[in-house]
């Protein structure tokens, strides 16, 4: 998977970019999207 070869740093600006698109596609129901999509975050 590419991005298991980023750095934490370089996951940030890609993590933001994401949510500020959806965010240009919320409405007050919520996003529409015609696929399922994992935002996932985790810690060991």
């Amino acid at each position: 998977h590419p991005l298991l070869h980023l750095s934490a740093e370089e996951i940030e600006p890609l993590k933001a970019d994401f949510k500020a698109e959806i965010a240009t596609l919320a409405t007050d129901k919520g996003v529409w999207q015609e696929m399922t999509t994992f935002f996932v975050t985790g810690k060991k």
